[in-house]
C-alpha cells in the first residue's frame, strides 16, 4: 500500500523567479484534467507512513533518456536540430513553469513523445523529492537537468515501465538552476506531480531508503527535517566493540525514530537487554529510521537525534551480569559464580602492595599494606562516586567518576604497620576479610583503598584524606 499525501488538490499560480523574465511562464491545468486518478497527490485520507513509506523506490531508470539536448539562452529554447520556439504552452524548457518548494500541479501529455518542462533555483544546497502521477492510459517518465550556461545537462531522474505507475524522484542537489520534465513515452493522458524543495539540515541527505542510511556517530548531535509526505530519513551506526547506549529523538512533530534491524538480520529491539532504554548490543551495524506516524511534514522544523554511548564492555561471554551508572558511563561485568571481573571492558586489579621502612633515631617506621586479589572470594557491593584527589593514593589521578567495590575474603586485606620510639602510636596490625575500593574505569586499575584505610581511619597522626561525593551516581543492573 502507498502512502498518501495527506494535503487536497492545490492548483498553484507560480511566481517567476530571478533566472530570466522569459523562461517561466505560470499557468493553470485545464478543468478537463482528471483529478480523481492522482490517489496519493489529491487524496485527504490520512496513511501512516511508518508503514508504507519505506518501501518506495526512488530514481529507478528502467531505461534511458534517448531524446535531444536542450538549449536555454537568452530566454529562447532551442533543441540542438534547431527547431523553432514553441508556444506558450510548457512543451520546451523555454516556457517551462516555475515550482517552489510545495508545489502541486497537473498537466496533459497530448502526443506520444510531447516533454512538459518546469523549472526550479537554489541559492544553497538543497534536497528536491519529485511524485508523479499519471492515468492508466500514459506511460511518462521524469527527467532532471541541470541549466550549465546555456546548455540543459541530465543529471537524473526516474524511468519506469508500465502505463499508470508512479515515478519517484529525490536527490541532493547543488545550488543553481535546473529544469525537469515529464516526457511521455507511450500513450496520452493527465498527470500530476508534487514537487517539495529543503535546504534546511541536508549534511546527512539524501538518506531516504536503507541503501542511502546515512553514517553517524556516537554523541553527534543530529539533525533534519521530514519535508515531504514521502520522506523518511534512515541512520545507521557502526558498533565495533560490544556497547551501551540509549537513543533518541526530540521532535515537536512527533516524528518517531525506530529501529530497523542489525546488518544481515531483522530483530526486534527489545531482544536486547534494556534497562532505563538502555540497550547493549553486540559488534555490527545498527539501522534506524525517523518518519512520521501521523503524515506531518514541513522543511523548516527540525528533529534532533541522539546515540549516547554509555560505554563498552568485555567481549567475555560470560560477563553477561552487567551493572551501570549512567551518570558517570560506567559499566561493570561479572559472571553468575562472581569470578571474572571488568569496568568498561578493562579487567579489574585490585591487587595493591606499599611497603616502607623509615629507620630514624628516635624510632623506627616499617608500613606494610597489601590488598591480595588471589584471596578475594566475592565482591558484595558495586557502587559508583565522583573521586576528587586523595593525599595516598595507589594511583595519581582526579575529578572522575569512579567504580566502588566492596571485596569480601579471608585475610584479602592486610595491614602490618610496626613502628617504635616516637612513632609507636602508629603502630596497626590487622588482618580483614572486607575492603572498599576505588577503581579507575578507564583502565581497571586501583585509585585508592576507601575504607578501612590507614592513613585515613587508623593512623592517629598526620593530615592525610580524601575527598569525594556520592549524588547522583547510583549503579543499575542491565
Amino acid at each position: 500500500m502507498k502512502c498518501k499525501k495527506i494535503i487536497c488538490m492545490v492548483l498553484i499560480t507560480a511566481m517567476v523567479f530571478g533566472f530570466g523574465p522569459n523562461y517561466i511562464q505560470a499557468a493553470e491545468p485545464s478543468e478537463s484534467e482528471n483529478k480523481s486518478s492522482f490517489t496519493e497527490i489529491s487524496e485527504k485520507t490520512p496513511v501512516s507512513c511508518e508503514e508504507t513509506v519505506p518501501g518506495r523506490e526512488a530514481n529507478k531508470m528502467e531505461r534511458q533518456y534517448t531524446g535531444r539536448t536542450y538549449y536555454v539562452s537568452d530566454g529562447i529554447a532551442a533543441c540542438s536540430e534547431g527547431v523553432e520556439r514553441a508556444s506558450d504552452e510548457n512543451t520546451d524548457p523555454n516556457n517551462a513553469y516555475v515550482v517552489t518548494n510545495e508545489t502541486i500541479m497537473q498537466g496533459n501529455i497530448s502526443t506520444v513523445g510531447e516533454m512538459r518542462w518546469y523549472a526550479c533555483s537554489f541559492t544553497e544546497k538543497s534536497k528536491v523529492t519529485i511524485l508523479v502521477q499519471m492515468v492508466e492510459t500514459l506511460d511518462a517518465d521524469l527527467y532532471m537537468f541541470a541549466l550549465n550556461g546555456s546548455q540543459l545537462e541530465l543529471i537524473g531522474g526516474s524511468g519506469t515501465e508500465g502505463a499508470g505507475v508512479t515515478e519517484y524522484y529525490n536527490d541532493l542537489l547543488e545550488a543553481g538552476v535546473y529544469f525537469f520534465a515529464v516526457g511521455g513515452y507511450e500513450g496520452t493522458g493527465a498527470f500530476a506531480f508534487a514537487f517539495y524543495q529543503n535546504s534546511v539540515d541536508v549534511d546527512y541527505e539524501p538518506n531516504d531508503t536503507l541503501n542511502d542510511a546515512a553514517s553517524i556517530s556516537f554523541d553527534e548531535d543530529v539533525t533534519g527535517v521530514i519535508d515531504s509526505p514521502y520522506d523518511v530519513d534512515y541512520y545507521k551506526i557502526t558498533v565495533s566493540r560490544r556497547t551501551v547506549f540509549r537513543y533518541g529523538i526530540t521532535s515537536s512533530d512527533g516524528y518517531t525514530l525506530t529501529y530497523v534491524y542489525k546488518e544481515g538480520e531483522v530483530s526486534d529491539i527489545n531482544e536486547f537487554h534494556k534497562v532505563k532504554d538502555l540497550y547493549e548490543f553486540m559488534p555490527g551495524t545498527y539501522y534506524f529510521r525517523v518518519s512520521s506516524p501521523q503524515g506531518k511534514y514541513s522543511a523548516a522544523s527540525t528533529y534532533s537525534v541522539k546515540f549516547t554511548k554509555i560505554g563498552v564492555l568485555s567481549s567475555d561471554s560470560e560477563a553477561d551480569v552487567i551493572s551501570v551508572c549512567e551518570t558517570g558511563k560506567i559499566l561493570y561485568q561479572t559472571n553468575l559464580s562472581g569470578t571474572v571481573h571488568y569496568v568498561n571492558g578493562n579487567p579489574i586489579d585490585v591487587n595493591y602492595s606499599f611497603y616502607k621502612y623509615l629507620p630514624h633515631s628516635v624510632g623506627i617506621q616499617e608500613y606494610d599494606i597489601r590488598i591480595d586479589q588471589n584471596k578475594v572470594e566475592r565482591v558484595i557491593k558495586v557502587g559508583a562516586l565522583y573521586y576528587m584527589r586523595s593525599t595516598r593514593p595507589a594511583m595519581t589521578v582526579s575529578d572522575r567518576p569512579v567504580l566502588e567495590l566492596t571485596l569480601e575474603g579471608p585475610n584479602c586485606y592486610t595491614i602490618h604497620c610496626n613502628c617504635t620510639g616516637a612513632y609507636a602510636a602508629n603502630t596497626c596490625n590487622e588482618d580483614l576479610s572486607r575492603v572498599t575500593v576505588l577503581i579507575d574505569p578507564e583502565t581497571g586499575k586501583l585509585i585508592d583503598i576507601l575504607e578501612p584505610n590507614y592513613y585515613y581511619d587508623l593512623c592517629p597522626t598526620g593530615s592525610n584524606s580524601i575527598l569525594f561525593y556520592r549524588g547522583g551516581y547510583e549503579m543499575t543492573k542491565l
